[in-house]
């Protein structure tokens, strides 16, 4: 059980045929991606459940899901809509009975071509672009699965609580777990990708460091590469 607490009850939960019919009952909604939807405060959930063999599979992906934003929502309050996205769909994502098998290998692809989005600029909301949002989902899940780990259910719990009191991103982070928000990111990448915090400084500072390699070196060469004067001999 990854927190201690029930949802507020009754609860309503209306499913439909597919991801149109559930965007289209979502007026001003501007993400084609989405596929489920939870109203915390009014006890509300929406899913898309397309008929097929994966049927019952989705639905014990997306009801999870959506339901531990409710829980959410009994933890924090009315201040839930200020808690970090990250941590709100980081939790939703690992109480998914069936783990996205597509955000490992966005993870690694990610790590490699140094694409890695940080956690500060997830605070508020995640990227619109469907690549982008992707991303910002598989780092949060691995990144609060990584909290939980660490720091038990009872971590997480108090880590949602803190925000009851409308505190920062990052003061609520710093507050409950004793970290930075930018240290428990080094530790994850560092227990994730087996990253140590000096090659991970390498490889968010190297666009910057060959940049002033190139400032360095080019008068050099143009010095080494510009003709000689031939000395008068008498």
């Amino acid at each position: 059980k990854i927190l201690p607490v029930a949802p507020a009850l009754p609860m309503k939960i209306y499913i439909y045929a597919n991801a149109e019919d559930l965007q289209a009952a979502l007026p001003g909604l501007t993400e084609n991606w989405v596929a489920g939807q939870a109203s915390p405060d009014l006890g509300v959930i929406l899913l898309s459940i397309p008929q097929g063999p994966d049927q019952t599979l989705e639905l014990e992906r997306q009801l999870p899901h959506e339901m531990m934003h409710l829980l959410e929502y009994s933890l924090v309050g009315t201040h839930y809509g200020s808690t970090p996205v990250w941590l709100t769909e980081g939790a939703a994502s690992i109480a998914e009975l069936y783990p996205n098998a597509d955000y490992e290998r966005v993870l690694d692809s990610a790590m490699t071509n140094n694409e890695l989005l940080s956690f500060a600029s997830l605070c508020n909301a995640f990227p619109r672009d469907a690549g982008s949002a992707f991303l910002a989902y598989a780092q949060s899940t691995s990144f609060v699965r990584f909290l939980y780990r660490t720091y038990g259910s009872d971590g997480l719990t108090n880590l949602l609580r803190q925000y009851q009191t409308g505190l920062g991103c990052e003061e609520g982070v710093q507050a409950t777990l004793g970290k930075s928000l930018t240290e428990l990111e080094s530790d994850w990448r560092q227990a994730s990708f087996s990253v140590s915090p000096a090659s991970a400084a390498i490889r968010t500072l190297s666009p910057y460091l060959l940049v002033a390699l190139l400032v360095l070196v080019a008068p050099l060469l143009w010095v080494i590469g510009r003709p000689r004067r031939q000395e008068k001999t008498s």
